[in-house]
């Protein structure tokens, strides 16, 4: 059936087949277009009353409808609001209360809403976590690819962590790769160890304590009967002296101290730079003829009890003292001495 341009109809109709408005068309009553009828509107339709849809229904041009009742719709033009505005891209449908309008959603609370939908979330994998520049008002959603919690393996990574780390108790000590850890983080007494790896101690920082003799000179035997002299050697406290004998022209060493050089011929030379204040060396002359005591270089070699220094005699079977004052200053005393 095919309404004519201009045609009007004041009474109720029933279409049971198919219908065609060939021009502007009105309805000014309900309309229901059901069952295998069909409503073909070839230009513009102005529908004031309730309408409803059971099956498919096309418009070709405009349509003006007070009341939709439809199961699916597709749109594939644009909408217009109820100022027959299209609105932009970006924009929402919002409700003035009198029709729709399209809105920026700054207009509303759509661009800061107070809530989210979330779902539980297992994965092994890295999630970024979210977060936003300000406490207050309306704020962007931001991620940084360096904050990411795995919520399968629950490890939550950051380049740098801040605070006062109070309730980190559970630390394992052998995640530590770098820093420093504070005295207060050990106990009052180390529990006990061999040490064997403990290879390059600074002395400096013993503030107490007693130090194994073991760890002191290597020279010289360490024991009740010697000492450790400030060169780092152990030297024996002798109650009698050693005698070392001597054959030919000797010049005297450290090793000497507290000893008696027996010499038969060649003389005996004292050096400087060898001995420390207080060393002392006894010389026997172990002939018949005399035996030279020479001056070393840059040495001074003192009489006591007069002024003259420099190279001394010492008589068939004389026995002098030599006595160290400075590294480079001695007294010679003793009998047959000249």
């Amino acid at each position: 059936m095919a309404i004519e341009p201009n045609s009007q109809t004041n009474f109720e109709h029933t279409f049971a087949a198919k219908v065609t408005f060939l021009s502007n068309t009105f309805f000014g009553s309900d309309v229901t277009i059901s069952g295998a009828s069909k409503l073909n509107v070839a230009s513009i339709a102005s529908f004031q009353k309730e309408v409803t849809f059971s099956d498919n229904v096309s418009f070709a041009s405009n349509i003006t409808v007070e009341t939709l009742t439809t199961d699916d719709i597709i749109i594939n033009g644009q909408i217009y609001d109820g100022d027959n505005n299209p609105g932009l891209s970006g924009q929402v449908l919002s409700s003035d209360g009198t029709d729709l309008r399209w809105i920026s959603t700054s207009e509303t609370n759509v661009g800061s809403a107070t809530s989210v939908g979330v779902n539980l979330n297992s994965t092994d994998s890295s999630q970024f976590v979210a977060f936003v520049g300000e406490s207050s008002g309306t704020n962007p959603i931001r991620v940084d690819t360096g904050f990411t919690y795995n919520p399968s393996s629950n490890i939550l990574s950051a380049g740098t962590f801040s605070g006062s780390g109070s309730s980190l108790n559970s630390l394992n000590a052998s995640n530590l790769s770098s820093g420093t850890v504070p005295d207060d983080r050990f106990p009052a007494t180390l529990p006990a160890s061999s040490g064997t790896n403990l290879t390059n101690l600074n002395a400096t920082n013993l503030s107490s304590g007693t130090v194994n003799v073991n760890r002191l000179g290597t020279d010289g035997t360490r024991d009740s009967t010697t000492f450790l002299r400030g060169d780092n050697t152990w030297q024996e406290v002798k109650q009698t002296f050693d005698i070392v004998s001597k054959t030919s022209a000797y010049t005297l060493a450290v090793g000497d101290v507290g000893s008696i050089i027996s010499i038969t011929t060649g003389g005996v030379t004292v050096p400087t730079a060898v001995f420390t204040a207080g060393d002392t060396i006894l010389i026997y002359n172990n002939s018949t003829s005399s035996q030279t005591i020479t001056q070393g270089s840059n040495v001074t070699l003192r009489l006591p009890g007069t002024s003259e220094t420099g190279n001394r005699t010492i008589q068939q079977r004389g026995l002098v003292t030599v006595l160290c004052l400075a590294s480079n200053e001695f007294l010679i005393t003793g009998t047959g001495l000249l």
